[in-house]
């Protein structure tokens, strides 16, 4: 689990999209977040919701209008904590596992990035019992 969830916290590093985010540059992001799936290969998308959860971007999949329930629940956990979280490892269908972190200016919250994790193979399950 360490592997993807380190490759998760250098975002910044593989697509400079912290900065982009920083400075509310929301096309930049998405424009640059491609790229850091093209160099994490454990990453199936990178997603971008506001502080009230609304989802604002997503770097591969077709945007929803509203979020799920589950992954709702997970953006509201970061957002109140304003710590990273990981969602729930013992899911093993085909939208990944969530990491989210919170994204900071000034102390106040101004955007949740999630990334979506391929389950390793052989699956997280496995681990887990």
């Amino acid at each position: 689990m360490s592997s993807p969830g380190h490759g998760y916290f250098r975002i910044e590093e593989s697509a400079h999209c912290g900065h982009a985010l920083l400075l509310d540059d929301l096309p930049r992001f998405q424009q640059e977040a491609p790229l850091a799936l093209d160099v994490q290969p454990h990453w199936m998308d990178v997603l971008v919701a506001g502080p009230n959860g609304g989802p604002l971007m997503s770097a591969r999949a077709p945007l929803p209008s509203a979020l799920p329930a589950d992954d709702l629940a997970g953006v509201e956990q970061v957002a109140h904590s304003l710590r990273p979280a990981i969602g729930d490892v013992s899911r093993s269908d085909a939208s990944g596992i969530p990491v989210r972190v919170p994204v900071l200016r000034n102390g106040t919250l101004i955007y949740v990035i999630t990334v979506l994790v391929r389950p390793a193979s052989g699956g997280l399950k496995e681990q887990k019992r």
